[in-house]
């Protein structure tokens, strides 16, 4: 076996299991713990032999991307979006099989940055590798090709006392220490030296005594509030037919009035619930505004606005008194399904590829204020892919709450729309408060400041979930310092690369 693991077949065929293993933990919550092996195995082979690290992390990164993605299959076919069925295929297969290739190499071209790693110390080439597999998680982050999905924190929601480290060093704080201790424990075996199995022990049992000490604070509210997370359940060819648009917006009327006679005082809708602009004044914030006066409640909305400039994605509150919070603009929009990247330079090397959005048209945004002020509540929001970055500026300590709103229909019930839900997780941990998060085919959800969920709705079911949420309370270490951990990631990398150039100094004056 150890043979065949020093050959660049084997070593590259065990990477590739080592992904698969990892992806493992993506697909089902409960599977968190896969991750450790899976990272670990992928470190030890790494570390084996120096050569041949691209191919490694390619076969690895692969591994995981492939089996990750599959929910992009749900996509098809895409007739209600105008493609045929060649096309859709095409689009799918795009989505599940060359993106994340392409990702994968992206990753795999940063991991040469283990060149930089002295082998004559474990430990610095163990925080090394933390501080890559941090720097190959904000690359996927970055440009119009933005899709930052199989971060590893993400895989730990389901580690309850693990997650609530993002409260104090943020996602990439939690991506390093488990990348660390899976690197340390790696060293540990192939030397053999007992000293790094301790010291990997040792940095595992604090990190989770952290974690547990957090997850035990209590979380502090200053109040409990009635609310109502309103799930249409409308397909894509009602949102976006002209002829069942009126239909969507009566179900969206009828069921936000069917929630403030129960009793809701914060309703929310989710993510463009009816395709019509909105503004002040506008047939649908009137309609809104009746319920909010009639039932003195407050509701929470995502709404689509045709401007000079074209369509906007946002977020507005309507308060009894008819008046509007000013509204938020979703930031991340999603590539190939709200905008074209590239688009001027795509659509002339390739014309067919011009009308290739999901929505029809392309969003656009601006820059707005990420926390909301209504005159009762002032809240976070994340727009659906909004939800995948990291949100230290919705984590604000005046802020009462977060809310997501999103549209999950596109992926019906499969994995995508559970891993999708996870991040929320990470947002509510990230601020210390109760996240709202309300789509319009699911899933609905109420979690706390722990990362639990509290209730929640089935996808692809009409439903008006109901809780009583606790909102209010402190901040967070994270919303004051936030992505300190990133910048300290870059500061090893610069640090290594001086010593290599110190250590070849030192050599060819010798």
């Amino acid at each position: 076996m150890r043979r065949f693991l020093d050959t660049a077949t084997g070593s590259r065929l065990f990477c590739l299991l080592s992904g698969a293993v990892f992806s493992l933990a993506f697909r089902w919550e409960w599977a968190f713990w896969t991750a450790f092996p899976a990272l670990t195995a992928f470190f030890f082979l790494l570390f084996r032999k120096k050569k041949g690290s691209f191919g490694k992390a390619f076969c690895f990164y692969t591994g995981l991307f492939l089996p990750l993605y599959t929910w992009f299959t749900a996509l098809y076919p895409l007739t209600v979006y105008g493609f045929s069925g060649w096309q859709s295929a095409l689009i799918v297969a795009f989505c599940c099989l060359v993106f994340p290739l392409l990702q994968a190499l992206v990753c795999a071209a940063i991991w040469q940055l283990c060149r930089l790693f002295s082998e004559e110390n474990p430990l610095v080439r163990a925080l090394g590798c933390g501080a890559v597999w941090v720097l190959t998680e904000w690359a996927l982050s970055l440009g119009e090709f933005a899709f930052p999905w199989g971060t590893l924190a993400l895989s730990q929601t389901g580690f309850v006392p693990m997650l609530q480290t993002v409260s104090v060093f943020g996602v990439y704080g939690l991506s390093f220490s488990v990348s660390f201790f899976c690197a340390l424990l790696a060293e540990g075996i192939g030397t053999k030296k007992p000293v790094l199995l301790r010291g990997a022990a040792a940095f595992l049992c604090l990190d989770l005594l952290l974690g547990t000490v957090l997850w035990l604070l209590p979380q502090k509210t200053t109040q409990k509030v009635p609310v109502a997370l309103v799930q249409g359940n409308s397909t894509a060819e009602e949102q976006w037919t002209n002829e069942m648009v009126a239909e969507v917006y009566k179900t969206y009327l009828s069921m936000t009035e069917e929630a403030a006679k129960q009793g809701a005082k914060l309703i929310v809708l989710p993510e463009t619930a009816v395709a019509v602009s909105f503004s002040a004044g506008s047939p649908l914030h009137l309609a809104i505004a009746d319920i909010a006066e009639e039932y003195d409640c407050t509701v929470i909305l995502g709404v689509l606005q045709k401007k000079d400039d074209g369509i906007h994605n946002g977020v507005v509150a309507v308060d009894p008194d008819h008046s509007l919070s000013d509204i938020y603009e979703k930031r991340h929009l999603v590539p190939f399904g709200e905008f074209l990247p590239l688009g001027k330079l795509l659509a002339r090397v390739f014309p067919s590829l011009a009308g290739l959005n999901l929505t029809g048209a392309s969003l656009v945004t601006t820059q707005t204020d990420a926390v909301l002020h209504s005159e009762r509540y002032d809240f976070g929001c994340f727009i659906c892919f909004d939800s995948v970055f990291p949100g230290k500026d919705r984590a604000v300590e005046d802020s009462d709450f977060s809310v997501v709103v999103t549209n999950d229909g596109w992926f019906r019930t499969s994995s995508g729309v559970y891993q999708h839900l996870r991040f929320s997780k990470l947002r509510a941990v990230e601020s210390g408060k109760t996240l709202l998060r309300c789509g319009n085919t699911g899933i609905s959800a109420v979690i706390d400041a722990k990362g639990r969920t509290l209730a929640s709705t089935a996808p692809m079911e009409k439903d008006i979930l109901y809780y009583d949420a606790a909102i209010g309370g402190g901040t967070t270490v994270y919303s004051v310092v936030g992505d300190a951990v990133l910048y300290l990631c870059f500061g090893v990398i610069l640090l290594m690369a001086v010593l290599k150039v110190k250590r070849r100094l030192s050599h060819e004056k010798a």
